[in-house]
């Protein structure tokens, strides 16, 4: 359940973001800042989900291993696409930018949707 949480959770994320590239500097701005905080909320929710379904797809003998390499790479891409997301824009406009986030989210659900979890050898003794 908790991965097709956070695919639907990707999913919905590209609604907002997608609102996002077509407003214009006509547009209200308390749209822009309900499409912001809606944002904001779907992305509060899946680094919880993340973490744990981490741990699920994680080999029983390297889930501490997995977080942690999980989490730094986390931190990493964190730290280098608002640089990124700003050149973009910069070059190119705020339509390209926030079409290049759609595109993140698109291809980061379907890649968990090719995920599978890792067999879970106490799961199996419980049953």
């Amino acid at each position: 359940m908790r991965m097709r949480s956070l695919k639907w959770l990707l999913a919905f994320s590209t609604i907002p973001i997608t609102a996002l590239s077509a407003l214009t500097p006509g547009s209200p701005r308390v749209l822009a800042y309900t499409l912001c905080t809606l944002l904001g909320l779907l992305s509060v929710g899946w680094y919880p989900l993340y973490l744990v379904q981490i741990t699920d797809i994680a080999p029983q003998h390297a889930v501490a291993s997995t977080i942690s390499f999980a989490i730094t790479l986390n931190q990493i891409i964190a730290a280098t696409m608002p640089p990124l997301f700003g050149a973009l824009v910069g070059a190119t406009g705020y339509t390209v930018g926030w079409l290049f986030l759609v595109v993140i989210l698109i291809l980061t659900a379907t890649q968990l949707h090719r995920t599978q979890a890792a067999p879970n050898p106490t799961a199996s003794q419980t049953s």
